[in-house]
């Protein structure tokens, strides 16, 4: 163990960090895509956002896994 996070905790905070990174640019894009009208982009958009709100919630730290 390596200070006060082991080695699956790191990772997990690792995955935390990307995923988060990845909702803001969905969410970009999907701002994107409603500013051009383009509603069957966004629709799509939107189905990833929760997809990814999903992961997040799985990857919180005050979640147990298993």
């Amino acid at each position: 163990m390596l200070g006060n996070h082991t080695m699956p905790d790191r990772t997990l905070a690792r995955a935390a960090e990307a995923t988060a990174k990845l909702k803001i640019e969905i969410d970009q894009l999907w701002s994107d895509s409603v500013a051009t009208d383009d509603g069957v982009v966004s629709d799509r958009l939107v189905a990833v956002s929760h997809a990814i709100h999903n992961v997040c919630t799985l990857l919180d730290e005050q979640q147990v896994i298993g």
